[in-house]
């Protein structure tokens, strides 16, 4: 965790047009919202557009270097090693505090079942932290590169939620330990079934006794029908986190109209999930 920390601390000191983009997060527009019951938090966020707006498709992930490789990486990403891992700061930040990728070292799909132990341990590595995963077709703007993120839980009303609009949350009791637990066996069971039937966002975080909390989200689509940049379309590509409650737009327009219309995000949310 501390290491962490100072990875992030030199980021912001010497990485000067990220550090700009989390001081214009800190300071964006916000606004907090009720959608049947639940709480929701929307953000004016124009840097994600390199999300929002990417090409996800063979062609497309085919034909551009793959930017979790390091030798396509600015000089000024640093990164540690966990693991099969490198943990680096997300240049194109959803959280302004922190907000950390945590990529494979080897170039290999994103694919969650393999690695599920991977993301447990790494939720109860750090604490006050969510680790989430979104699968391809799902929000992963690299399908090709098998990584997590990870950003501050108390961000996420999921995290301060029993219950949520969409998916289904499981539960990994304290004595859990990654690769020998019935438990572990068998919700890596559940997410290997769901990957095999659809795409699908995992949200993890330890609570207070030390267990992990696990939230799946199973994906109908990647986009909603009202996906586009025409007027009377919303520029909206939900991914974990704004499935988790903390949803990124990128153009005022939509900012404006997702906080006259609440109800426009209950519509999308039951549109992409199951």
């Amino acid at each position: 965790m501390s290491e962490m920390e100072s990875l992030f601390g030199r980021a912001m000191g010497g990485w000067a047009e990220v550090s700009a983009r989390y001081g214009q997060l800190a300071d964006a527009p916000r606004a907090s919202l009720t959608v049947e019951g639940y709480s929701f938090k929307v953000v004016l966020n124009p840097t994600r557009s390199v999300s929002t707006l990417a090409k996800v498709d063979a062609r497309s992930i085919a034909s551009r270097p793959c930017f979790l490789c390091p030798a396509n990486q600015p000089a000024e990403q640093e990164a540690l090693r966990w693991q099969g891992y490198k943990i680096q700061v997300n240049p194109f930040p959803i959280f302004s505090t922190r907000h950390f990728t945590i990529s494979s070292l080897r170039h290999e799909p994103q694919q969650l079942a393999p690695h599920f132990a991977d993301m447990v341990a790494l939720a109860r590595q750090l604490p006050g932290y969510v680790v989430f995963y979104n699968g391809a077709g799902a929000g992963a703007s690299a399908p090709d590169h098998l990584h997590f993120q990870a950003g501050p839980a108390a961000e996420l009303p999921l995290c301060r939620s029993e219950w949520w609009i969409a998916g289904e949350r499981h539960s990994l009791e304290v004595g859990t330990m990654p690769g020998d637990d019935a438990a572990l066996a068998a919700l890596t069971g559940i997410i290997a079934e769901a990957e095999r039937q659809c795409p699908i966002n995992v949200i993890s975080w330890a609570d207070e006794q030390g267990g992990v909390e696990v939230h799946l989200f199973r994906r109908r689509c990647h986009r909603p029908s009202c996906y586009g940049a025409e007027p009377g379309h919303l520029l909206v590509s939900p991914g974990s986190i704004d499935l988790a409650g903390l949803v990124t737009v990128i153009r005022p327009a939509d900012f404006a109209a997702l906080t006259a219309q609440p109800a426009l995000l209950a519509g999308i949310v039951a549109e992409v999930t199951r």
